[in-house]
């Protein structure tokens, strides 16, 4: 299931990531949750429990390789 994504993050129905992606492509939003995973890593414990910046880290790394794969065409061929 599919968490609710907050209204902060959706204008005119439409949710950040999705407008990032459609404007910059899937490669760039893969690197901007790369780096956002950096950087909580970077703060753990600085300004929220260093457990809450882990899992946040961890919630980017998953953004991260979702967009990777939809920048990446698929490979795989048919047997000849």
């Amino acid at each position: 299931m599919k968490n609710e994504t907050p209204s902060h993050y959706v204008s005119n129905g439409m949710e950040s990531e999705e407008a990032m992606s459609r404007i910059y492509g899937p490669e760039e939003v893969a690197i901007f949750y790369k780096l956002s995973r950096f950087k909580y890593l970077w703060r753990a414990g600085k300004k929220d429990e260093a457990i809450k910046d882990v899992g946040k880290a961890l919630h980017c790394e998953a953004k991260a390789a979702e967009f990777y794969r939809m920048a990446e065409p698929d490979v795989m061929h048919e047997p000849a």
